[in-house]
């Protein structure tokens, strides 16, 4: 189901994506005979992100070595799948700095990813087992779910936002699978698996945070880096905490950490220390990447809030504080409509002040940058209207700053003014062929440029009503699109139980069975029946007998793994299928699937007890022709446990071809 939802999304053209460098490095390195020698190329086009690969080669983990000087000798150290992963995420950071969801703190959301990346580097260089480079990307892309759906919904999303503002994320996913018909923990898989990033990023990020436990995913390998993730976003919220946050949520915080250090077995000093680590790593990358990264709590700080709980508790009885997760990202500035940002990147100063106080005079907002890298970076984090720049300034010249700037969606649609004493025909085209949109002579007169900007504006202004009247065509195709989610998933839902129906689970079960096949990978299935529910719905009624079914549904879903999936296939008959699982650890899951059912009453006026389920287990392997055959093999075992004494899992044995069901 979510691939058709995701392939609606990407029609969109509104998901988040590389883009510049980042692009490019994703597309060749989807080639088999790619090189790092050609991978190091495409990066020596773009001077930021080579930093950035040589920074984190340079990391802690590689500290024992002579650092790299060069982009190539860091390429080398991290190899190429860690640098394009990260170029990946870098790109997408500097693509997405902000957007159009109003209740979306886009900065807030940033902030709190790099905290996450680089808390996942420390962690996986104390604890080994897991690439830094690696761990880095996961942890800076795992939340990129809840900014793929402010991008692709904005006014919706802002609205799920308000709605769970005070909430989990848990609850937030709820929210969003309520009323879009998909979650961000779902959507962040989906694209990280559409950037042929490991699978392992998709099982990790679509499970943590969903309540369900990192041994689930069955793999030692993957189960820690599901468990490194959730560290590492611990200690993000703890790292992001606000100054004026609740005691109840301070506590939280600390409680979290608690069981990080746990985990990690270490000593309070050994946590202080990992803490220290990470924040310094925070800081150091925020200032790199232009990037909020300031403690608003210490971790005393935040340890003697959590202290206070109680003597707030006996201050304020019945006022319970919420739990906040800072992750959500709640707020935004709103932008002044008047004037226009202009963004002033030249180097001489006695030109800037006359230029500033002359576009200052007509109500813009002037940015100012002195070479060409620090106007790239203020380009990228602010958004300008119009870039006026000249020729010659240090780092970028005029020409190559405006060239790289549109390659990124900020840069397309800004307004670019080259400043130049420069008149030959050659060069004048040169820099319209780059991207300039015009150019004034040397030294510049500042009404002219006056002048030029307010025409500037404008177009600008045109160019806001052309796009505002696009927004609300593609609001409403927004509404279409959610419509038609909600229809797909109404058309595969049991609507008694919520749980998938017959449909769904037959397809989902070929495509399991075919990627089992194509993998060399295991594949169990369960059909579970429950006991003599025939008499329930003779003696009790129709409407008793709903009731034990949505509530052995929801005992089914509760007892299952995350990975595991059951569906009604009609009637008293259940699917569940167990990728990646052998028989004999599906007849663990099944005898507990037993005593759960057994054990909880269910509590209706007349019927009070406990029911029943049988269960039969069959697993894919040659003699099995195809997903029908799996299941027929699975429901004869179910007939052997009714004949058994019911209450059972058989995964052995069939039945005679003549049989009579034993109900």
């Amino acid at each position: 189901m979510i691939e058709k939802q995701f392939e609606e999304l990407k029609l969109t053209g509104n998901l988040p994506s590389p883009n510049g460098v980042g692009l490019a490095i994703l597309r060749a390195t989807q080639r088999d005979d790619v090189s790092l020698d050609e991978v190091v190329q495409i990066l020596r086009a773009d001077p930021t992100l080579t930093g950035r690969i040589l920074k984190l080669a340079n990391s802690v983990a590689n500290s024992r070595l002579q650092p790299a000087g060069t982009v190539r000798e860091a390429a080398a150290r991290l190899g190429l799948r860690t640098v394009r992963n990260v170029s990946l995420g870098f790109s997408l950071l500097a693509g997405s700095r902000t957007g159009r969801c109003r209740a979306f703190d886009y900065d807030g959301y940033w902030s709190h990813s790099l905290a996450t990346a680089v808390a996942c580097q420390c962690i996986v260089e104390q604890r080994g087992g897991v690439d830094p480079g690696e761990a880095f990307t996961l942890g800076l892309l795992s939340g990129i779910g809840r900014l793929a759906l402010a991008s692709v919904h904005p006014m919706a999303y802002g609205q799920i936002l308000e709605l769970s503002q005070g909430g989990s994320a848990l609850r937030l996913a709820e929210i969003e699978q309520e009323c879009l018909g998909t979650h961000h923990r779902e959507l962040a898989a989906a694209l990280l698996r559409d950037w042929n990033l490991p699978e392992a990023f998709s099982q990790v990020v679509a499970l943590v945070g969903s309540g369900s436990h990192a041994e689930e995913l069955g793999a030692p390998a993957v189960v820690r880096l599901a468990q490194t993730l959730q560290g590492a976003r611990d200690l993000a919220r703890a790292m992001t905490t606000p100054f004026d946050a609740s005691p109840a949520t301070c506590r939280q915080r600390v409680a979290e950490l608690e069981l990080l250090r746990g985990h990690l077995e270490l000593e309070q000093q050994g946590l202080e220390e990992l803490w220290g680590r990470v924040v310094e790593s925070w800081r150091q990358w925020g200032d790199a990447m232009r990037v909020r990264a300031q403690l608003q709590m210490s971790l005393v700080d935040l340890r003697a809030s959590a202290a206070r709980i109680e003597i707030q508790a006996r201050e304020s009885p019945g006022d319970p504080s919420a739990i906040v997760d800072t992750s959500l990202g709640l707020g935004d500035a709103e932008v002044d409509p008047n004037g226009l940002r202009v963004l002033l990147a030249v180097h001489d100063s006695a030109m800037r002040r006359a230029l500033i106080e002359h576009l200052e005079q007509d109500g813009h907002t002037v940015l100012m940058a002195t070479d060409g890298q620090r106007a790239m970076d203020l380009a990228l984090e602010q958004a300008p209207h119009v870039l006026v720049t000249e020729w010659g300034l240090p780092g970028l010249s005029g020409p190559e700053l405006v060239h790289s700037l549109r390659q990124s969606e900020v840069g397309k649609r800004l307004h670019a003014i080259l400043l130049t004493d420069r008149s030959e025909e050659k060069q004048v085209l040169e820099a319209f062929e780059l991207g300039v949109d015009e150019y004034l002579g040397r030294p510049c007169d500042p009404r002219v440029l006056q002048a030029r900007v307010r025409a500037a504006q404008r177009v600008v202004r045109l160019d806001e009503r052309v796009t505002a009247l696009l927004r609300e065509r593609e609001a409403q195709i927004s509404q279409l699109a959610i419509a038609k989610r909600k229809l797909q998933v109404m058309a595969v839902t049991d609507a008694l139980t919520g749980l998938p129906n017959r449909r769904y689970a037959l397809e989902r079960l070929q495509g399991e069975v075919a990627a089992a096949r194509r993998n060399g990978t295991t594949l169990s299935v369960m059909m579970v029946d429950i006991d003599r529910f025939k008499s329930v719905n003779d003696q009790h009624g129709h409407d008793v007998g709903d009731v034990v079914l949505r509530e052995t549904a929801r005992n089914l879903r509760a007892s299952l793994r995350s990975v595991d999936v059951v569906c009604r296939l009609g009637g008293e008959e259940f699917l569940v299928i167990c990728p990646g699982t052998e028989l004999p650890d599906a007849a663990r899951v099944g005898e507990r699937l037993c005593a759960v059912v057994r054990e909880r009453v269910i509590a209706v006026p007349g019927f009070e007890r406990a029911v029943t389920v049988s269960v039969g287990v069959a697993s894919l392997d040659d003699s099995l022709a195809d997903a029908d055959a799996l299941v027929k093999q699975a429901d004869e075992r179910v007939y052997l446990a009714k004949e058994g004494g019911r209450d059972r899992v058989v995964t052995a044995g069939r039945t005679p071809a003549a049989r009579r069901k034993a109900g």
